[in-house]
């Protein structure tokens, strides 16, 4: 008689600790895939809801698509040869760009993609750049939809995206540095404030008595402000008027350049003075002389692109209507940080001049800084003939 193989019925805790494990892998990788299918069908409603959607945009929504989704676009990806791909994706990051920027040049470009098509027989093709062409005619935002849903079967789409949002965000930031730096020295421009204010410096200015200084000295102990005797305020107030009027210049500067940016008419003349007053946005300090080309090789705050784009024009280019949206959209930026700076001194020159009992009615020209704004109408000027005659840096 064989002997009874009791093997099967003894509990072996390392088989029932494995069996545990890969149940648990199973129902992790269950969660995960779920959790991803979640954040896709979220980050995918929120993108073609998205009355504008940018390159950004795409972005995040090709970021959290699933490998079922992205093996959906394999097939057509291993149709494409190496040579393929990269037409297709610089084709299609020109489209996306274009339609985030200035719709008409997609148009323009899915066009000549058509009759391009057409030429070499590929009807099919033709038909479709065709109608995705009347798609960005007619809604810029639906032909960015469809055109990301084409780049997310061409490998490297995500990354090329990335570096040009990235490149434009650096250039963006670039632009703004100077601002940001006046910004946070306006402390420093305040520290200096109150160094030049002092009641000891303030009496030599005004040429106080010793007893008139001492009263000051004791009102400040005493009350928490230094009183200011009343025939002398008049000239206290004025030197107030004027340090506000020097710390601020910058801010003034910028102002007016911003000011002329919106009233700048949409022809060759006002689109020359639109990208020459950028140019003043981003570097006030610089000297201008007339009648001389502008080259703004002097202007160290201005980027090369912005130069080579006031050189363009010189030539005879016009700004498209994208551009005059971004250069005016960017100048706006510009100045509201300028006007932050502005702020800060005002702020600080105010409970400094109330603090000695000065009016601060008497040192600011108004209350506030009132942003400039558009004018209703712009009227049509006529541009002289030939070529221009712009100042230099």
């Amino acid at each position: 008689m064989e002997p009874f193989n009791y093997n099967p019925y003894i509990f072996d805790p390392s088989k029932e600790i494995l069996k545990s494990v890969q149940v648990n892998a199973v129902i992790d990788a269950q969660r995960k895939q779920q959790e991803q299918e979640a954040a896709y069908q979220t980050k995918a409603d929120e993108f073609f809801n998205n009355p504008k959607p940018t390159m950004k945009d795409i972005s995040s929504f090709m970021a959290v698509m699933t490998p079922d989704q992205q093996k959906a676009f394999e097939p057509y990806a291993k149709s494409l040869s190496e040579e393929q791909k990269k037409a297709s994706l610089n084709f299609g990051l020109q489209i996306v760009n274009s339609l985030e920027n200035d719709p008409a040049v997609a148009v323009k470009l899915l066009r000549e993609r058509a009759v391009a098509e057409r030429n070499s027989g590929n009807e099919s093709d033709a038909s479709f750049f065709e109608n995705l062409a009347g798609t960005a005619e007619k809604s810029p935002a639906a032909a960015m939809k469809v055109s990301s849903l084409i780049l997310a079967a061409i490998p490297g789409a995500k990354e090329a995206i990335d570096n040009i949002t990235a490149s434009r965000e650096e250039q963006r930031k670039a632009e703004l540095q100077p601002f940001k730096i006046s910004e946070a020295s306006a402390d420093a421009q305040l520290k200096q404030i109150q160094t030049r204010f002092t009641p000891q410096k303030l009496a030599i200015d005004l040429q106080l008595s010793k007893e008139q200084l001492k009263n000051l000295q004791q009102s400040r102990t005493e009350q928490g402000a230094s009183i200011i005797p009343l025939e002398k305020r008049p000239e206290a107030e004025a030197k107030f008027r004027k340090e506000y009027s020097e710390q601020t210049q910058t801010y003034k500067d910028v102002k007016s350049s911003y000011g002329r940016i919106l009233a700048s008419n949409e022809d060759a003349a006002g689109d020359l003075a639109l990208v020459y007053n950028y140019m003043k946005m981003l570097d006030p300090g610089s000297v201008v002389r007339e009648g001389e080309f502008a080259t703004a090789q002097n202007a160290a705050g201005v980027p090369d692109r912005i130069r080579n784009q006031l050189n363009k024009l010189l030539d005879g280019e016009r700004l498209n209507p994208a551009q005059r949206e971004q250069f005016k959209k960017q100048a706006g930026s510009i100045y509201n940080q300028s006007l932050k700076q502005e702020a800060t001194v005002r702020k600080g020159i105010e409970r400094i001049a109330t603090g000695y009992g000065l009016k601060p009615d008497n040192i600011f020209y108004e209350p506030t800084e009132t942003p400039p704004t558009a004018p209703a109408t712009t009227p049509a000027t006529t541009p002289a003939a030939g070529k221009p005659i712009v100042v230099d840096y």
